[in-house]
C-alpha cells in the first residue's frame, strides 16, 4: 500500500502561519484571511480580504522550490488572461505574486461553481453548461497545441498500481473487464495521433465558476502538457458518477447527450473522439471505480457506465 501523504497544519494553525508571514510585510499589513480554504502538506489556500477592500484567494505553496513554483502560475496566469480575455470563457487573474514568500494572489471568482449548478441542472441547462466547458477548453488550448503519436501505456500502468483492495466481488470483475478493453482500445491505437496542449490538468467543474453567462477557470498550477482527450474525459466521467442520468442513450458509458454537448464545444480533434478520447474515458472510469468505494449512489452509476464502456466496439 502506497505511503499515505503528510497531514498538513489545522485551518488555525495554517491561518496563524499565514498571520506571521505576512506581518510587516509591504502591501499585505492590513490583508485578512476571511477562511481557510485548504490547509494541505504543500499548499494552503485562503480566502482573504485585501488591504483595498476586495476579495481575493491567496495560495500559500510549501515546501523546496517554492519561489519557481510560484513564477510558473504566474507566468500561467497572466498567458491565460492575455489569450482568453474578458468575453464568456476566462480565467481568475494574477493580481500579485511574492516567489520568496511562497504565495500568489488570485482574483476572487465570483457566481457559483459549475459543480453544484450540473449537480441540479435540467437536462436542457446541462447541455448548455457542459457545452461552455468544452468551448472554454478548446479556448484555453489553442494557442498551445502540438501532435504526438500516441503512446497510452504509461496512463494504464498508473491504474494497474493504485491501491485496489477495497474493490470486491462485482467491482473486481468490472475492473478485469474494463482493463482488458482498454488494452485493446491501447493495441488498436497506440501510434495514432494525438493532440497535446499545455491544458488545465484537473478539468473538473468545481474549477470552473459559472457567473451571468461567464465560465471562469481557475486552480492553474502552472503549464502542464497533456492530451486535450483526457481533459475532456476527466471532465465527462465525473458529470456520469455524480450527476443524474439523462435521456438519450450512451456512448462508450457516457450519456450521449453530455458527450455530443461537449464534443460540440470544440476541445477535442474530430480525429480523436473515436480513438484516443475513448481511451481516457477508460482510464478515468477505472480511477473512479477505486475511488467511489464506500460511495453507493455514485458506485452504481459507475458500474452501470463501465459496463456499457466495455461492451462498446473499437473503432479500427
Amino acid at each position: 500500500m502506497p505511503n499515505a501523504r503528510p497531514a498538513g497544519l489545522t485551518p488555525a494553525e495554517a491561518a496563524a502561519r499565514l498571520a506571521a508571514l505576512l506581518a510587516g510585510r509591504r502591501g499585505y499589513e492590513e490583508t485578512r484571511v476571511l477562511q481557510v480554504l485548504r490547509a494541505a502538506h504543500d499548499r494552503e489556500v485562503f480566502l482573504v480580504r485585501l488591504s483595498d477592500g476586495r476579495k481575493a484567494v491567496l495560495k500559500h505553496y510549501i515546501g523546496p522550490n517554492v519561489a519557481q513554483l510560484v513564477r510558473n502560475v504566474q507566468a500561467e496566469f497572466d498567458f491565460a488572461a492575455a489569450a482568453m480575455g474578458d468575453g464568456a470563457l476566462q480565467c481568475v487573474r494574477c493580481l500579485a505574486a511574492e516567489p520568496d514568500l511562497g504565495f500568489v494572489v488570485l482574483s476572487h471568482a465570483p457566481g457559483k461553481p459549475l459543480e453544484s449548478l450540473l449537480l441540479k441542472a435540467d437536462a436542457a441547462r446541462r447541455r448548455r453548461l457542459i457545452r461552455q466547458a468544452g468551448a472554454w477548453l478548446a479556448a484555453y488550448t489553442a494557442p498551445r497545441r502540438r501532435v504526438r503519436r500516441f503512446a497510452p501505456s504509461h496512463w494504464l500502468g498508473r491504474c494497474r498500481a493504485r491501491d485496489a483492495s477495497r474493490l470486491a466481488g462485482e467491482d473486481l470483475a468490472l475492473r478485469a473487464a474494463l482493463d482488458a478493453a482498454l488494452v485493446q482500445r491501447m493495441e488498436a491505437h497506440t501510434g495514432g495521433e494525438v493532440t497535446h496542449a499545455a491544458t488545465h490538468a484537473d478539468f473538473v467543474p468545481r474549477n470552473l465558476h459559472f457567473h451571468q453567462g461567464t465560465l471562469i477557470g481557475l486552480d492553474i498550477q502552472g503549464e502542464a502538457w497533456f492530451s486535450v482527450a483526457r481533459d475532456a474525459a476527466t471532465f465527462l466521467v465525473w458529470v456520469a458518477a455524480n450527476c443524474a442520468p439523462v435521456p438519450g442513450g450512451t456512448r462508450f458509458g457516457l450519456p450521449a447527450a453530455d458527450l455530443d454537448a461537449f464534443l460540440d464545444g470544440g476541445a477535442v480533434p474530430p480525429a480523436e473522439t473515436g480513438t484516443v478520447l475513448p481511451f481516457f474515458i477508460g482510464i478515468q472510469f477505472y480511477n473512479e471505480m477505486i475511488d467511489a468505494q464506500g460511495k453507493p449512489e455514485r458506485l452504481d452509476r459507475l458500474r452501470a457506465a463501465v459496463a456499457d464502456y466495455v461492451a462498446a466496439p473499437v473503432a479500427p
